[in-house]
């Protein structure tokens, strides 16, 4: 079987995307439709061009195109299918109920079942599709958060009936994308994917400094690095990466999480359900991670007590002394771990291939000539994200 490959726009033939497993979803989306016969674009008008009934054969469903990758290039679809999550390849092993073409050739514009958008600061869209079909789906893919991509939206073209669906790591999304996600244990978990409290144990006791962070996306929008800073008067903080003149590569990475007690993942903004890898590599390394506002995470399976959130406190020092307070305290400390008596130790794309989901979504709006609009304002909004939270916080 042909794992899933990019068609370039010179290639000869797009490459058929083979089959992988229905599993249990979560990833990548569309759904159908714009009502309106005539979408205004600018000073411009996109054609809304009718595919007839004897054209909606499901077994000719046409190309998925992704609009804007040249800047990707063939790693576009890598990004669906790998992400920064580590979601499956397509393979023998991944059996997926239908079958897809992908293609970036922008030439199929009209003829394509679906065209992905992708929200990015490195794969700007410079030329909009000026023909679309009244049963295309147009989807909105974004791995970022709404203060990271709201910047890219020309909203003068993305009206609240540009997009009909949304790839996106919210739980509300037409297709759920995660970083990562907790999966229960059930009584047919294997045995080797559920830990041990003896396991827990000894990496905790492997564990002799305080906490770390490994910080690439500098000046964020969040503040993050005054908290940082401000933490470290009261508690020793070892930070590395980009940010600073202390590199760090991934065996330090993993070293790091192994010798310490917590980490700080702090993301770049503060956003409705925006927890990234940070997050879920230090859960599942058994270091406590330590993250800015607990209801971020409000409707992400994540029980309350397998992290610490710094506004659960009245003040910098406050948080600090809690995190020294748990390092001195084993019992205490193991509390936050009571999360792997629940839940598996494997990854949550393990079961999961967003291509597949793609595919799946795509041939059921194809056929069932669905019709949906994404309200932006409501859906994808940075109303969903706090401003200016780590000032605000540290003037406790």
């Amino acid at each position: 079987m042909e794992s899933t490959k990019f068609a370039p726009h010179n290639a000869k033939r797009l490459k058929t995307f083979g089959y992988i497993s229905l599993a249990t979803c979560a990833f990548v989306a569309l759904i159908l439709i714009a009502n309106n016969k005539n979408a205004l674009v600018g000073d411009q008008f996109t054609q809304m061009i009718s595919l007839s009934a004897k054209e909606k054969n499901a077994k000719t469903m046409p190309p998925i195109l992704v609009w804007n990758a040249e800047y990707y290039g063939d790693a576009m679809l890598r990004m669906l299918e790998g992400f920064v999550a580590g979601y499956p390849s397509l393979s023998d092993k991944v059996k997926c109920s239908h079958s897809c073409d992908y293609t970036d050739d922008r030439r199929i514009e009209t003829n394509a079942s679906a065209i992905i958008f992708f929200l990015h600061e490195k794969c700007p869209i410079d030329v909009w599709p000026q023909h679309r079909r009244a049963d295309q789906t147009y989807v909105m893919f974004t791995a970022e958060s709404p203060v990271n991509t709201l910047p890219y939206y020309n909203r003068s073209i993305m009206t609240d009936t540009w997009f009909n669906a949304t790839v996106t790591y919210r739980t509300d999304s037409t297709v759920v994308m995660p970083y990562d996600r907790l999966i229960r244990i059930t009584p047919d978990t294997p045995e080797e994917d559920i830990w041990t409290d003896l396991e827990v144990l000894n990496k905790v006791r492997n564990k002799s400094a305080l906490a770390f962070q490994v910080v690439s996306n500098c000046n964020a929008s969040s503040g993050r690095e005054l908290l940082v800073k401000k933490l470290s008067e009261f508690i020793p903080i070892d930070v590395s990466g980009g940010c600073t003149q202390r590199a760090c590569d991934q065996n330090c990475y993993w070293q790091k999480m192994d010798s310490h007690f917590f980490y700080l993942a702090f993301e770049n903004s503060v956003c409705t359900q925006y927890v990234t890898e940070k997050f879920w590599r230090s859960l599942r390394a058994l270091t406590v991670p330590v993250v800015l506002r607990r209801s971020v995470l409000a409707g992400v399976e994540v029980p309350q007590n397998a992290f610490i959130a710094a506004d659960d406190f009245g003040s910098v020092k406050e948080l600090a002394d809690h995190l020294k307070a748990l390092q001195n305290d084993t019992k205490r400390y193991l509390q936050h771990f009571e999360w792997t008596k629940r839940y598996r130790k494997s990854h949550f794309a393990i079961l999961n291939s967003p291509l597949c989901t793609l595919c799946q979504f795509a041939h059921r709006q194809f056929e069932q000539d669905l019709t949906n609009n994404v309200n932006l304002d409501n859906h994808w909004t940075t109303k969903d994200c706090k401003t200016n939270f780590v000032q605000n916080f540290l003037i406790k």
